[in-house]
């Protein structure tokens, strides 16, 4: 009986509470969208977030090669007996030259700790696992691809370069533009985690499809003298070539000098194209700023609206009450208790945001219908549904406390006197 009179109410203000749903709206996609960017961009830096802890250095580079040997590093283990002061090294190697099946390719061997600490989303299949470093069929993932490439396929690799051959199983597709640890040359450092990070686009790398070996498998494997043409340890004169490349991460003990970091990077730097160094601990410091810039920049125009929504709601509230005094004493010779007319306006209420999110509800299907919503940078999850609880609750509760001050202080027979 209420929700009914509340729904009559809610009628009879249509125009003010059209603007209130609109703004409700409003406030929601600001909400999940603040969220969803500042959830968005932890869920990245927190991949790397133990290792920005340590003592060490980020290094952009074209190629990395060793002063002494005169070689180009080729996987992070060179490095490291390189540098014996480092306790940890993450690389990228690049092959040179690889096709598949007649067709170019991009391909790039990650050291075993960029294998365990990410986890793109996939198109299918799956992403490496510990097991696969045992087989004896060389695993891949691969980008997003019009050339039909899929999870299950067994292709041949090979390479002008050489004559010879590697049997590749293809164990997952990524989505295309999903960020993937590497370091485009061409772009300006940022200072911060995304430089860890390159969004591979089928079409804006000339729709040549990427696959990602993993180093874990290929290194495992030395004793079995399996993929003896991917590592060099095994066949330095016959194999597929391939050098350190793009982003390369150096771990140090936390007793290492600054000096010693330094002095290290001089003599990688020798005989080496490196583009730009930064410590891990300026890259922390520089990443939570940006994450939480978005916080600021967006947290005073949710709160501006809501401020604005919560006096509009009083405000209808206030007039529809002062405006519906005289029904709710005929509601009250009715039967009704004085005290339940304070839960129409409430119940007013709770209609605006029930067609709020209904409203919003149907944006975000009718997005989906449209394939758009996976462009925009907003989800919907725990955190983002909480949000929208918390602007629910305070809505409502502000717009039914002021109008029941009204209704307190003013009597049915004051109501009656006045009226008849």
């Amino acid at each position: 009986m209420l929700f009914k009179l509340g729904w009559i109410d809610f009628k009879r203000n249509f125009l003010i509470q059209g603007i209130i749903i609109l703004l409700l709206v409003v406030t929601f996609l600001a909400a999940i969208s603040m969220v969803s960017a500042i959830e968005m961009k932890l869920k990245k830096y927190m991949v790397f977030k133990e290792d920005l802890d340590c003592n060490g250095i980020y290094i952009m580079s074209d190629m990395i090669q060793n002063n002494e040997s005169h070689t180009l590093f080729r996987d992070a283990e060179e490095i490291k007996e390189f540098l014996p002061e480092a306790e940890e090294v993450f690389t990228v190697a690049k092959l040179w030259e690889p096709y598949v099946n007649d067709m170019q390719i991009n391909a790039w061997c990650y050291s075993p700790n960029i294998i365990n600490r990410l986890s793109p989303e996939l198109e299918e299949g799956r992403w490496f696992k510990e097991q696969d470093n045992n087989e004896t069929v060389l695993k891949a993932v691969v980008s997003h691809n019009e050339d039909g490439l899929k999870t299950g396929d067994i292709v041949t690799m090979s390479t002008p370069l050489t004559d010879v051959e590697q049997k590749i199983e293809i164990i997952g597709v990524l989505q295309d533009n999903e960020p993937l640890f590497y370091h485009n040359d061409l772009a300006q450092p940022k200072g911060d985690y995304r430089d860890f990070y390159y969004t591979y686009d089928y079409e804006s790398e000339g729709r040549i499809p990427l696959f990602i070996l993993s180093d874990s498998q290929i290194l495992g494997n030395m004793n079995k003298q399996e993929f003896s043409y991917l590592n060099f340890r095994l066949n330095s004169e016959k194999g597929f070539q391939r050098q350190v490349t793009a982003g390369t991460i150096v771990i140090y003990p936390d007793n290492i000098s600054e000096f010693t970091i330094r002095e290290n990077i001089n003599r990688l730097n020798q005989e080496s194209r490196i583009h730009h160094t930064a410590a891990l601990s300026d890259i922390r410091e520089r990443s939570q700023k940006y994450i939480f810039k978005e916080l600021n920049d967006l947290l005073p125009i949710a709160l501006c609206t809501f401020i604005f929504i919560v006096v509009a709601g009083i405000s209808a509230g206030v007039i529809s009450v002062k405006k519906h005094l005289k029904n709710y004493a005929i509601y009250y010779i009715c039967g009704m208790q004085w005290k339940q007319c304070l839960f129409i306006s409430l119940c007013s209420s709770l209609v605006a945001v029930l067609a709020a999110v209904g409203l919003f509800l149907f944006s975000i299907g009718w997005f989906q219908v449209l394939g758009k919503w996976r462009n925009t940078a907003m989800q919907i999850g725990i955190w983002q549904m909480l949000i929208c609880a918390g602007i629910i609750f305070c809505y409502v509760f502000t717009t039914w406390l002021f109008p029941q001050t009204i209704v307190k202080n003013t009597s049915a027979n004051q109501i009656l006197k006045t009226n008849y």
